[in-house]
């Protein structure tokens, strides 16, 4: 009669245990969030920046990592297969005092990239509630550099002259932009935290390139002799998203 009990017991147990620990079939998979990337960028390969030691500014000094904050959303797609997007902006400023001249002027350079990208990646579900996927994200980019120099003690009536001499008065920005096709390949992990709640971390290489000659100057004339610029580097990616 023990035994009876016992193995239907026993049988229950290890299917309940299973359950947990493997992974079903139909893994589901879609949610919407905040996603930063945090990159590692190589600086010395972007050739914007390189005549930034001219106003007195060392390019070392920009954040590193480069966090872009974004937002992402991904869907199941047919099988194993997901498909989703992605939208972020990141920047990040150095300056330095020119104390040389009677009137003293600060320079500031903001430099930002922002990038729209689609993202399809293959999953594999090792555990109920943990994935792991290999993916490609690939989208346009775009980089701009704002350089902008003002005087120590502005006046209003200088703001509205031209703007010459090595003496500044004038308050006065310069921008640069440049298009790039970017591309990450990238291996994610998923853990399903609680029924809608989520959490994907990734890690990748990122790369993007605006060529010689195609940077941008104020928004509508292009610079012929500008320099090759490459954004690339280690790239982690992560996310808390609310499945829908």
């Amino acid at each position: 009669m023990k035994k009876t009990l016992i193995i239907p017991l026993l049988l229950i147990s290890l299917g309940y245990s299973q359950d947990n620990l493997y992974p079903v079939e139909d893994f589901s998979g879609s949610g919407i969030g905040y996603s930063p990337i945090f990159l590692n960028l190589d600086y010395s390969a972007i050739g914007a920046l390189d005549n930034l030691t001219n106003l007195n500014l060392d390019q070392s000094l920009f954040r590193t990592p480069f966090i872009i904050h974004g937002g992402e959303g991904f869907a199941k797609l047919a099988g194993h297969w997901k498909l989703g997007g992605y939208a972020g902006l990141g920047l990040s400023k150095i300056s330095s005092m020119d104390t040389t001249n009677a009137i003293n002027k600060s320079v500031e350079a903001t430099f930002s990239i922002m990038m729209g990208a689609a993202t399809i990646e293959y999953a594999i579900p090792l555990f109920r509630d943990f994935e792991i996927s290999t993916g490609i994200m690939m989208g346009m980019g775009k980089a701009n550099l704002l350089l902008s120099q003002s005087p120590g003690s502005p006046n209003w009536d200088d703001q509205f002259t031209v703007v010459h001499g090595s003496v500044i008065t004038v308050a006065h920005s310069t921008s640069f932009s440049g298009m790039f096709f970017n591309l990450q390949p990238y291996l994610m992990f998923k853990w399903q935290i609680m029924n809608r709640v989520g959490l994907r971390i990734g890690v990748g290489f990122n790369k993007g390139t605006v060529s010689a000659g195609r940077w941008i100057l104020n928004g509508h004339e292009p610079i012929s002799n500008s320099p090759e610029s490459v954004f690339q580097g280690i790239a982690i990616r992560s996310m808390l998203y609310f499945g829908i």
